[in-house]
């Protein structure tokens, strides 16, 4: 089943750079937008 791991990794991936940038945008982000 290698199907759920690319998704699993990108799942991660994408949670953890939103995660990474939550905060910025939180600041910056509400301007941006």
């Amino acid at each position: 089943m290698p199907s759920p791991r690319p998704a699993t990794l990108l799942t991660g991936a994408s949670s953890g750079i939103g995660a990474a940038l939550a905060p910025h945008f939180a600041r910056e982000g509400r301007n941006t937008l």
